[in-house]
């Protein structure tokens, strides 16, 4: 089953890497996926008793990541509803490529770092065609946008979706982040600009006119920019000074932005005070991004459980029933067998759980970036730093630390059948 298990896993994450070629979603692929490795995991446990504990103790993690992402969305999308967004390209004159170019990455690198990557990149480009008329440098400018707004994302525990995942489950902090990262985010934006900057002459032609919002003032539009980013930016400052999640920071500015819109349109017709609600937004809100992480994070849990609750498992089941009974029949709760018989009964299960998922972990990459193995200064893997040494080119050192991990994971699996197969066979040998 744990071979089955890992091969749903693979196959699942291959098709959401080609989502495009198969023209089937990602959310669906990541959900489905999901279903299906906890559906298997149930099928082979003793209990599904167990694994709906397990199931409900991890659902609680996976819903305040998700009701994060949810109200930030829904903020800067019913800011862009108000024409938020328009204020700050009102206010660049510039027609010359080379400084409109700039001042375009720089907006979108800080903006970037309060609102998501992709939502900044979305925005930018839609408001870019309000700038650039010609198709050629518009795809110009969009190039520099999508660096500029992955760049800028990095930086902050909430330009990301990855990192407001590692925010939320307590594996970053917000300072030492943006010390941390805000280097090589800026670097990573001017170094390409300063590369194109040479081949930048000219002008841009503008749009001969610009589409309004109707139904919108300008005063409307400023205060929800204020409040939309004020909320997003204040939201680590929430957490630090309640130790509240940050779900409830979002969803309290949620709150606000939702009253305050209310009261903006109460006087204004039907027909626009429908189109300008929280309610008409919501459905414009990409559910897609969010059903994704929902899918992945559920169906990442269940490829590590196996490695320690199998051999944990079968320790317990190898244990003499007659063992328990003649504790009963002393008098013994079930509290007292399981402490002093049943435990160190199985100590060599719960050794080569141990020694399996620590193998696990040396040898895990992508989920182990995700979860904290590359902070510098703080934390690093072997396999992290093995990624290092083969993007520095340095082979031997690389190669050193591959028969590293491959002679530990020798001994890991050496150590585990040894210890838990003999104590198995005394325990069969006491059942006969």
């Amino acid at each position: 089953m744990l071979t089955l298990i890992a091969a749903v896993f693979i196959l699942a994450y291959a098709a959401i890497a080609l989502e495009h070629p198969l023209k089937i979603g990602k959310s669906g692929t990541a959900l489905f996926a999901g279903g299906i490795l906890w559906s298997l995991w149930a099928f082979a446990a003793p209990a599904t008793d167990g694994v709906v504990t397990q199931l409900t103790e991890h659902l609680s993690g996976i819903a305040a990541i998700l009701l994060f992402l949810l109200g930030a969305m829904s903020i800067v999308e019913y800011m862009n509803t108000h024409d938020s967004f328009s204020i700050i390209t009102d206010s660049i004159k510039t027609k010359r490529k080379l400084p409109l170019l700039w001042i375009i990455a720089w907006v979108t690198f800080f903006l970037s770092s309060m609102l998501d990557n992709l939502t900044t990149t979305i925005v930018m480009i839609s408001l870019t065609r309000k700038l650039v008329q010609e198709r050629e440098d518009r795809m110009f400018f969009a190039g520099m946008i999508v660096i500029a707004a992955n760049a800028g994302g990095a930086w902050t525990p909430i330009g990301d979706a990855t990192t407001t995942m590692l925010w939320i489950g307590g594996q970053v902090t917000s300072l030492p982040l943006m010390k941390t990262v805000f280097l090589p985010s800026f670097l990573s934006l001017v170094v390409p600009l300063a590369c194109i900057s040479p081949f930048l002459k000219g002008s841009v032609q503008t749009p001969d006119h610009r589409e309004e919002i109707s139904g919108v003032s300008k005063t409307e539009s400023v205060l929800m920019l204020l409040l939309g980013l004020g909320t997003l930016v204040g939201v680590p400052v929430f957490k630090a000074l309640t130790h509240l999640p940050p779900y409830m920071g979002i969803l309290m500015g949620l709150g606000l932005m939702w009253m305050l819109g209310e009261l903006l349109h109460r006087s204004k017709r039907e027909s626009e005070r429908e189109r300008l609600s929280l309610t008409a937004v919501l459905p414009r809100v990409d559910l897609n991004s969010i059903f994704f992480f929902a899918g992945i994070l559920i169906a990442s849990l269940i490829v590590n459980l196996p490695f320690a609750i199998q051999p944990i498992q079968r320790a317990f089941e190898a244990i003499n029933p007659e063992i328990r009974e003649a504790a009963q029949v002393s008098g013994l709760s079930k509290w007292q067998i399981f402490r002093l018989i049943e435990l160190p009964l199985a100590w060599r299960g719960i050794t080569s759980a141990a020694v399996l998922t620590f193998a696990h972990t040396l040898g895990e990459f992508g989920v182990v970036l995700m979860v904290g193995g590359a902070i510098p200064g703080e934390t690093k893997t072997v396999s992290i730093a093995l990624y290092d040494k083969v993007q520095s080119f340095d082979t031997s050192g690389a190669g050193a630390l591959a028969s590293l991990l491959l002679g530990i994971s020798l001994i890991a699996i050496a150590l585990s059948y040894g210890v838990f197969g003999k104590g198995s066979q005394r325990l069969n040998r006491g059942k006969s």
